[in-house]
């Protein structure tokens, strides 16, 4: 152990500091065997399975993000054709309704014309002289 002296000028800025006598240089070269097996996948793996790691979780968060904007595009265009399909509809109603009512318009002028082609066939025919006279 070294101490702090105040006799020597040198050793009075010294902390009290305890030195080992002796040194004991243990390495994985050194070990059995059998703890070398053991911790040799602790120490080969981790490196391999960082790497892989890496690359899985990178494709999956692309996959993911590609995965994302595909939907966002899609619902923003099915948005878009809802929107458009919706006008579309009252367009369409607005072309029914003004067909029905041209419709209307040719039966009755259809039914006009029958009425009138009638009260001519019937005041031509000859069962009607015979019934008027």
């Amino acid at each position: 152990m070294v101490k702090r002296s105040s006799t020597f000028d040198l050793m009075s800025h010294v902390n009290n500091t305890l030195l080992p006598v002796a040194w004991f240089d243990e390495g994985v070269e050194r070990l059995g065997p059998e703890i070398t097996d053991m911790i040799a996948p602790f120490i080969v793996y981790p490196p391999i399975m960082k790497a892989v790691l890496s690359y899985v979780v990178t494709t999956l968060a692309l996959a993911f993000a590609a995965t994302s904007a595909f939907i966002l595009v899609r619902s923003k265009r099915d948005q878009s054709t809802t929107s458009n399909s919706t006008q579309e509809e009252g367009e369409e109603k607005d072309e029914d309704d003004e067909k029905e009512k041209v419709e209307e318009e040719e039966d009755k002028t259809c039914s006009e014309q029958r009425r009138a082609l009638l009260n001519v066939v019937a005041r031509k025919s000859p069962l009607t002289n015979d019934i008027n006279a």
